[in-house]
């Protein structure tokens, strides 16, 4: 990097990879436009770049996407950001020029990876992005509802875990389907929030997921965030029903409301194609407890694919008959379960220990 003197300020030039660059957003409080990315300047290190003059952004498109080096004069250094990230920073200027040049190093696509363990996410600064992966201990069925510029936008929670601690992830629209209860994904582009003093990961329109094999052996499966225990007993009754869901809200959809294959849900009154609308799980267990007694749970979808994954089932919940779940669970002999007492609802089964 460059540095030419001015009298009010340092202009510096920088040149390498561009590697994350993102769509043009708008800061919290004033609404004002940017994008920002990150710039591989070495083989293994990187600065991360700000923009508030959103028609500088074509300029950086085309070597972004052909992976060539370029040369942006004039940026300011950042030296403090709202941001409170451990790269430097600078700013890109309506002045800044952004030319193709040479590099003596070649584009390292893990320079952009901030690939971090669970409890190091917590750790994080309120902003940054993180890369983890892990475990989906925890999933809820139940779809929130939120209205934000004028949008309707669904989310849902998950707990995920690896062996150094667990976190909540909010999932929002698409990525809520992207997972599954018992199974281990890799996240990237995760934005660390807090709520209550509480932090938590956000996806975003950015966030990939992504399928990965089981590498969490010694994984603590108690998920102190949650207001759940443990439970043990063995399934002696089963109880299941099946029925369509609001794929907007998930409430349960009944066939008195359906005309010409389509369905208006009652709770948020969308009108779909009962064609569309996925099935909706809702099984009450009986279960004899260690010391004897029978305590009934109720379990959603989530829930019971985490029983399947607990038993290294592979099969989807959809691909199997229920008289096949009914035989799993009343032939599964003592199962450990992470249940909210208050409400009797089974949130997770464990993985059998071996």
């Amino acid at each position: 990097m460059k540095q030419t003197n001015s009298k009010d300020s340092q202009d510096v030039e920088i040149q390498g990879y561009l590697h994350s660059l993102s769509p043009i957003k708008n800061t919290k409080k004033k609404q004002t436009p940017y994008f920002d990315f990150f710039l591989q300047t070495s083989d293994t290190n990187k600065v991360r770049g700000i923009c508030y003059e959103p028609q500088q952004r074509k300029n950086l498109l085309q070597p972004f996407q052909k992976k060539s080096p370029v040369k942006i004069t004039e940026t300011k250094r950042i030296s403090t950001t709202s941001f409170s990230t451990t790269n430097e920073e600078f700013k890109i200027t309506k002045k800044s020029k952004i030319m193709p040049t040479t590099a003596k190093f070649s584009y390292n696509s893990h320079v952009s990876s901030s690939m971090v363990t669970i409890n190091d996410a917590l750790e994080a600064d309120k902003y940054n992005t993180v890369d983890v992966t892990g475990k989906i201990m925890n999933k809820k069925d139940q779809i929130q509802l939120v209205f934000k510029n004028n949008k309707q936008l669904r989310k849902v929670d998950c707990l995920i875990a690896d062996q150094t601690a667990s976190i909540k992830v909010t999932l929002w629209e698409d990525a809520r389907d992207a997972v599954r209860s018992g199974k281990t994904y890799i996240f990237t582009n995760l934005k660390v929030r807090v709520f209550d003093d509480v932090k938590f990961l956000n996806t975003n329109p950015l966030t990939t997921i992504v399928e990965t094999d089981d590498m969490f052996k010694d994984i603590n499966l108690v998920p102190h965030e949650l207001n759940d225990t443990i439970a043990e007993g063995r399934c002696v009754g089963f109880i299941l029903k099946i029925a369509k869901s609001c794929i907007v809200c998930n409430n349960t959809l009944y066939n008195e409301n359906t005309k010409n294959n389509k369905i208006t849900c009652t709770l948020c009154s969308t009108t779909m194609l009962s064609s569309e609308c996925p099935s909706k799980y809702v099984c009450t267990l009986t279960i004899k407890l260690a010391d004897g007694k029978l305590q009934a749970y109720t379990c959603f979808n989530n829930a019971l694919q985490s029983f399947l994954a607990s038993i290294e089932k592979s099969t989807s919940l959809d691909d199997i008959t229920k008289d096949q779940l009914e035989d799993l669970f009343v032939n599964a002999g003592t199962v450990q379960m992470v249940v909210n007492n208050s409400m009797h609802v089974v949130d997770q089964f464990l993985p059998k220990a071996t």
